[in-house]
């Protein structure tokens, strides 16, 4: 089971039946576990219409609103619609797509403090470090965004988490090796070497 296989299992046992979103690479695994688990994808034109509809949805059912949106400006365009959710006491779970684990703080694609940014628009953050982190993180936040006075809660879910499978185990930087598997790289560049053949067998042959 990958993380986004995880993540959509979690919202679905909690009775989530429309994620909203706008499109995003990131978060591509959330969509397809999503999908295959009965959860209805609504992919809108920005992503303060997928907090904002969020919101609506769990004003409307009592269940908690699920948003995802992908790194960097995907969370920060929806700052202002998690705000709303914030003082309006309305459950809302945003997902926020993140850069791989090792490249944070590198200058990767979108790569930003999200937590800084949301911290002072929601009830609770916290970020998956690893596959298996995924489910309980969710979970948690569900369970945050409805007890005592309600209101948004943020999981960030680096890319190299929700695509990964359980025997993923992470990645280790060797900058010692200028070849890997046979195929020439620069001495001076740094190679990602997965931790588990395991995890790695699984990812190209799902």
């Amino acid at each position: 089971m990958n993380g986004g296989q995880k993540i959509a299992e979690v919202i679905r046992s909690y009775g989530v039946r429309h994620l909203f979103t706008l499109c995003g690479g990131h978060i591509g695994p959330i969509y397809v576990a999503a999908e295959k688990a009965g959860i209805r994808i609504w992919d809108v034109r920005d992503e303060a219409t997928a907090i904002f509809a969020a919101d609506a949805t769990a004003r409307l059912t009592g269940i908690t609103g699920v948003a995802a949106v992908t790194a960097g400006p995907g969370v920060t365009n929806a700052i202002t619609a998690l705000k709303n959710a914030q003082m309006a006491q309305s459950p809302v779970l945003l997902l926020g797509g993140a850069t791989a684990t090792l490249l944070h703080n590198r200058g990767a694609l979108q790569d930003i403090d999200q937590a800084a940014i949301v911290r002072s628009t929601v009830k609770f953050h916290t970020k998956a470090k690893k596959v298996r982190d995924l489910a309980p993180a969710t979970a948690l936040a569900m369970k945050v965004a409805q007890n005592g006075i309600p209101g948004p809660v943020f999981v960030e879910c680096p890319v190299d988490t929700d695509a990964f499978f359980d025997g993923y185990t992470g990645v280790a930087i060797d900058i010692n090796r200028d070849v890997v598997d046979g195929t020439n790289v620069h001495p001076h560049q740094k190679i990602l070497r997965f931790s588990s053949q395991n995890g790695l067998n699984q990812f190209l042959n799902p």
